[in-house]
């Protein structure tokens, strides 16, 4: 497959839902920490991660990133059990 997309970087959505009675503050300082880390993350613009909206039972987290366009198809913020 061949992007012929002009853009030189992608933003990266990942979701994850967390339920109503769980804090929020450990898993965005989770995310936060991982999007510092990872190297293929752009550092302009930031990272963002909010909340996103609401579904059911579960709060929607959002960490929105961006990327070099070289670098999507790889796995930039993989899931960790920590």
């Amino acid at each position: 497959m061949v992007n012929f997309n002009s853009n030189l970087t992608r933003r990266l959505d990942l979701s994850y839902g967390i339920s109503y009675g769980a804090d929020l503050k450990e898993p965005k300082a989770l995310l936060a920490r991982i999007a510092e880390e990872e190297e293929r993350v752009l550092k302009n613009p930031a990272p963002v991660i909010a909340v996103g909206g609401t579904e059911g039972e579960f709060r929607t987290l959002v960490a929105s990133c961006g990327a070099a366009a070289a670098t999507t198809g790889t796995c930039i913020i993989p899931c960790r059990k920590e």
